[in-house]
């Protein structure tokens, strides 16, 4: 990322560029090779942030994704040529070496600075008009770290994963998804037990050999009824119903919700007696036990 950064004045100016800026608002190919010299020509660190090397390489990826469309928020230069919002949208094009069109803002008054992304960003959650939308956007998120979709997150519940990533992945898991995500609704209404975290394990659930026993975790779940105290959905329904000072500090991290809930799952099926529900730092997130992924069509 070091060839990214943004010059500091002085040493370049927007007079030493090699690319003119268009004489009107128009979307333009943005190359490589333009978005470099825009950077080190036309961005200082005086007249804009600091770069976020994380927004950079979410950008980027999803330019070599072909997930980048020509939308209305594009790059703008104030009245002196240099980047007035932008720079991260560059970096990634530097970055990815992927060719992309801008609308290209020039004159922009520097005075409307201030006022830049100050509305709403959209959610996938916004976007999926189906019942329990915001649950599952997020449950994909730890669907995709279960299904080894990003081994950045292999330690964690929670992938990061982009606005169009998010929109595929629900069309993917389809029906059974919707179904989980309504069942872990309903228990979370009686539970408090999260609802992502949760529909996660119980599409899982759902493709793997013990599916006929979703029904009854259900059920006891959300009732407490005709269980045995190591019956471990009983320790599950305890630790989310717990006082708030302990619910805290026995989860620590956005992880210790999916990978209790995993390894309450797995004892039931197995039939395996639990006196004391708990996940540590050190031990590696747990897999749902047979379940099987299904494969993406090409």
């Amino acid at each position: 990322m070091a060839n990214l950064k943004m010059s500091p004045t002085g040493i370049s100016t927007p007079r030493d560029s090699k690319f003119r800026l268009p004489t009107y608002a128009q979307p333009m190919e943005v190359t490589q090779e333009m978005a470099r010299d825009w950077l080190a020509n036309r961005n200082t660190q005086l007249k804009n942030r600091s770069l976020a090397p994380a927004m950079v390489l979410k950008y980027a990826g999803a330019m070599r994704r072909g997930e980048w469309d020509l939308i209305h928020q594009g790059i703008a230069f104030d009245t002196d040529g240099w980047v007035l919002d932008g720079q991260h949208r560059l970096a990634a094009v530097a970055l990815s070496g992927v060719t992309c069109k801008f609308w290209v803002f020039p004159d922009t008054p520097r005075d409307t600075f201030d006022k830049l992304d100050a509305g709403r960003k959209r959610q996938a959650g916004q976007l999926l008009h189906v019942p329990n939308r915001n649950v599952l956007a997020s449950t994909v998120r730890v669907l995709a770290v279960a299904d080894g979709a990003d081994p950045r997150y292999m330690d964690g519940a929670f992938a990061e994963l982009s606005t169009p990533q998010i929109m595929s992945a629900v069309r993917h898991y389809g029906a059974d998804l919707e179904h989980a995500a309504r069942m872990a609704m309903g228990v979370k209404n009686k539970t408090t037990i999260p609802p992502s975290p949760h529909a996660a394990v119980l599409y899982q659930a759902l493709h793997s050999p013990h599916s006929h026993l979703v029904p009854d975790w259900i059920e006891a779940l959300s009732y407490g009824a005709d269980i045995s105290k190591t019956d471990p959905r009983l320790k599950l329904r305890t630790a989310f119903m717990a006082p708030a000072a302990t619910r805290a500090a026995a989860m620590r991290t956005s992880s210790h919700p999916y990978a209790l809930i995993v390894k309450a799952w797995n004892a039931y099926v197995t039939h395996k007696p639990v006196q004391q529900l708990a996940w540590k730092d050190a031990e590696s997130m747990p897999k749902v036990i047979g379940y099987t992924k299904v494969p993406k069509e090409s």
